[in-house]
């Protein structure tokens, strides 16, 4: 399994990235894509065009829910890289 985050998500779109292409070599292989739920936050906050929205979700078996257990996570994470405020949503995403 492959787990996404929202910059790869954002290069995975671009025509001819080297990411697209190996969204690609891993959706042939049968290799399952996840993105975690905060992750695809940001990627459809944009900017992206409906068209890229719905490529890059038809490569992906599944978004993972934000629970109690991922928020406990990221808020150990965000403390343990010392409370700063750009690294709030990055906790999100790597719990």
């Amino acid at each position: 399994m492959i787990c996404l985050d929202t910059n790869y998500l954002i290069r995975c779109v671009e025509l001819g990235s080297e990411e697209a292409a190996r969204m690609e070599d891993w959706h042939r292989a049968g290799e399952p894509m996840v993105v975690p739920m905060a992750a695809w936050f940001e990627f459809i906050c944009g900017p992206l065009t409906t068209g890229q929205e719905l490529t890059a979700r038809a490569f992906l078996t599944d978004l993972l829910p934000f629970s109690e257990t991922y928020a406990q996570a990221a808020a150990r994470l965000f403390n343990a890289a010392g409370r700063k405020r750009s690294l709030r949503v990055g906790a999100v995403i790597a719990s």
